[in-house]
């Protein structure tokens, strides 16, 4: 990874541990898949953003 991608890491994981943007998103920025950047958050210790009324979110879209 080049140096200008790490900062582009750096900058998604920050917003993604402040909750300003989304996973999807936060992959987006860091310009990686969504399964790279859950690797990537692990690697820097930072737990996911998933909380219950985004289970009761993701239950609602499976159910319809």
């Amino acid at each position: 990874m080049s140096d200008s991608g790490r900062s582009e890491v750096e900058i998604a994981i920050q917003l993604y541990r402040e909750r300003l943007v989304s996973l999807g998103r936060a992959a987006e920025i860091a310009d990686v898949s969504v399964w790279c950047f859950l690797d990537i958050l692990n690697e820097f210790g930072v737990e996911m953003n998933y909380d219950e009324s985004d289970l009761e979110i993701d239950l609602a879209a499976v159910e319809s």
